[in-house]
C-alpha cells in the first residue's frame, strides 16, 4: 500500500507579504523540526514540496535527517490571491461558499482543485511507496475535498493548524483506501 504524507506548512512570517519568500517563523521553525518525530521516515522515498520558502522550510529537517532532496514541484504552490487581503477569513468562507469566485488575476477554488488532481496524479504515478508532499492548506483542502468526493469541506479545512499532517494510503490502483490526520502533540 502506498503512503503519501500531506503536510501544511508550518508557521509562516505574516510581516513578509511575499507569498513565495514568506519564510517561517521561530516557532514555525521548532514545529517544523517535531514532524521528524511524528513521520516514520523509514523507506520515504521522496520529498516533494511547494516553492514556496515557507513549504520549504518545513520539511528540510525531515530532508536532512533522511538525506534525500526535496523535489520542487511548481504545481504545489499556494493560490493564487495576487492581493493582501484586509479579511482573509471572509475571502476564504466566500470561496467555499462560491468555489468559481476569485479575486482579479487569482484562482478560484475550482481552478486550484484540478491543479491540485493533476499534480498529485503525477506524484502518485511515480514508483515511490512512500512519499512526503509538503504545501498549503488550500492546496491540500482542494485535493482532499476531490480524493474524498466531497467529504473533506469547509470546516475541515478551517480546523487544519500549520503544521498539519494527514497520512493518506493508497491501493495498487491509486486509490485513496484512507485519510487519516496525524495530531502534533504541541498543537493540541
Amino acid at each position: 500500500m502506498k503512503q503519501i504524507y500531506f503536510i501544511r506548512h508550518s508557521i509562516r512570517d505574516t510581516s513578509i507579504q511575499d507569498d513565495l519568500t514568506a519564510p517561517l517563523t521561530l516557532k514555525g521553525q521548532q514545529l517544523a523540526e517535531e514532524l521528524k518525530r511524528i513521520i516514520n521516515l523509514e523507506h520515504v522515498d521522496t520529498i516533494y514540496s511547494s516553492p514556496c520558502v515557507r513549504a520549504v522550510q518545513t520539511v528540510e529537517p525531515i530532508s536532512e535527517s533522511i538525506s534525500k532532496p526535496i523535489v520542487i514541484k511548481e504545481n504545489l504552490r499556494e493560490r493564487e490571491i495576487n492581493e493582501w487581503l484586509i479579511d482573509f477569513d471572509e475571502f476564504t468562507k466566500r470561496q467555499w461558499d462560491d468555489k468559481s469566485f476569485k479575486t482579479n488575476h487569482g484562482e478560484s477554488l475550482v481552478e486550484v482543485g484540478k491543479r491540485a488532481v493533476t499534480c498529485f496524479e503525477e506524484i502518485v504515478t511515480d514508483s515511490s511507496q512512500k512519499v512526503v508532499i509538503s504545501s498549503h492548506g488550500t492546496f491540500l483542502a482542494c485535493l482532499f475535498h476531490e480524493l474524498t468526493s466531497g467529504q473533506f469541506g469547509y470546516t475541515d479545512f478551517l480546523n487544519m493548524t500549520q503544521p498539519d499532517i494527514y497520512l493518506g494510503l493508497f491501493d495498487e490502483k491509486n486509490q485513496l483506501v484512507e485519510l487519516k490526520r496525524k495530531r502534533i502533540s504541541s498543537l493540541t
